[in-house]
C-alpha cells in the first residue's frame, strides 16, 4: 500500500502542475490578444482619421489673388479665394517666420469675418497689422515669404 500513496501523491502534483501550466498559458495568451487587437483597433482608427483629413484637406484650397503694402511697411493686405468646399480658419499668420498678432480677415466689401475664416467662393482680404522688425524689413524691400497656418493642420505659402 506504500506505493500507492507515493503513486497518488506524484499523480495529483502533475496534474496540478500541468493546470497550472495550462491557466499561464491562456492568461499569456489572453494578454497577447487584447494587445494585437487594440493596436489593430487604433491603426483601423487612425486610417480612418487620415482618410477623412486628406479629404478635408482636398476640400480647402486657397490661391492668393493679389498683395499691397502701405507705404511704411507696417501693414499688408492679400486678397485670397478659397476654391475648395470647406471653411478654411486662420490660426497664424508668419511674415519671413515672424509671428503676426495683428491680422483680420474682411470680405470683398470691407465686412469684418466673424468666423476668421475663409469662406469657399469668396475673396477674403487678410490685412496684418503693426507688421514690424525684421518681417518689417522684409517687407519694406519687397521680398518676403507669408505663411499661413489654419485648423486641421494645413499650411499655405507665398512669396511675395
Amino acid at each position: 500500500m506504500g506505493t500507492m500513496r507515493i503513486g497518488k501523491k506524484a499523480a495529483v502534483s502533475e496534474l496540478i502542475g500541468a493546470m497550472m501550466a495550462l491557466v499561464i498559458v491562456l492568461a499569456l495568451f489572453s494578454l497577447v490578444y487584447a494587445y494585437y487587437s487594440s493596436t489593430v483597433q487604433n491603426q483601423t482608427i487612425n486610417v480612418i482619421q487620415e482618410y477623412r483629413s486628406g479629404a478635408i484637406k482636398e476640400g480647402q484650397l486657397v490661391s492668393l489673388v493679389y498683395h499691397w503694402e502701405s507705404s511704411n511697411s507696417s501693414t499688408i493686405k492679400v486678397g485670397l479665394y478659397d476654391y475648395g468646399f470647406y471653411n478654411i480658419t486662420l490660426d497664424w499668420v508668419f511674415i519671413n517666420g515672424t509671428q503676426q498678432f495683428v491680422f483680420s480677415l474682411t470680405d470683398a466689401n470691407g465686412n469684418s469675418e466673424q468666423c476668421n475664416c475663409l469662406i469657399p467662393g469668396n475673396v477674403e482680404v487678410l490685412t496684418v497689422s503693426g507688421v514690424s522688425g525684421n518681417a518689417q524689413d522684409a517687407v519694406q524691400n519687397g521680398n518676403y515669404e507669408l505663411f499661413l497656418y489654419a485648423t486641421d493642420n494645413l499650411a499655405y505659402v507665398w512669396e511675395l
